[in-house]
């Protein structure tokens, strides 16, 4: 984060969002600090200190019900930290609780780390296999993820040039998108480098490549 920061300003950004791995006193107070507005997912055994006294946050939250969210505007300590909580019970009964500095649509916000974890998949064993690089400089795997961040967002334009709008994806019997947006893409561009544009392929390499260069 010190060395996002360098490059980022803290008031530039946004929310920080993070999951219940990243948790304790001194990672909360140390974005307090930065006045670093962010959402903290954290567990339901986690102590809060409510009306004086240290319970569980699970506990907290038991009167939360189905499809429901509730916010407590008062900040409580959390992990020692003046926090504020959010939490959202699912229609599968799965509780998700937030912390945060600014309480301001903090459920909404932290909905949208899926798209990370999305992303991390297709990086990794859905798509590029990330993890079976045997590269051990330093300098080529500092470059790698620029190359896979690139290699992504060419795959979701080929799919939206090929496909148009999410809308209008191939369905299967089940009426649910038969492969991601992601795995369109990188299919056109597998089989276009594979096969070398066969004769009679309306693709080419040097059309996907136009399409790339405007971005």
């Amino acid at each position: 984060m010190k060395r996002v920061l360098k490059l980022i300003p803290a008031d530039q950004i946004d929310s920080s969002l993070a999951d219940r791995e990243f948790i304790g006193h001194g990672w909360f107070e140390w974005l307090d600090q930065l006045n670093l507005r962010c959402r903290l997912r954290v567990k339901e055994s986690f102590p809060v200190e409510h009306h004086g006294t240290n319970i569980a946050i699970g506990q907290l939250c038991w009167g939360v019900m189905l499809n429901q969210t509730v916010t407590w505007y008062t900040r409580k300590k959390v992990s020692g930290v003046p926090l504020y909580i959010s939490a959202h019970r699912s229609l599968k009964g799965l509780l998700i609780v937030v912390a945060t500095s600014k309480p301001e649509t903090m459920i909404t916000d932290y909905s949208g780390r899926w798209g990370i974890e999305t992303l991390f998949g297709c990086l990794k064993s859905r798509g590029f296999d990330l993890e079976s690089t045997h590269m051990t400089q330093h300098d080529r795997m500092d470059k790698l993820p620029g190359l896979l961040t690139l290699a992504f967002t060419w795959c979701l334009i080929v799919r939206h040039w090929k496909h148009g709008k999410a809308t209008f994806l191939p369905l299967n019997k089940h009426f649910r998108p038969a492969k991601s947006l992601f795995r369109l893409g990188l299919d056109i561009l597998r089989r276009v480098l594979k096969n070398r544009c066969a004769s009679g392929d309306a693709v080419t390499f040097e059309g996907l490549l136009n399409i790339l260069s405007p971005t």
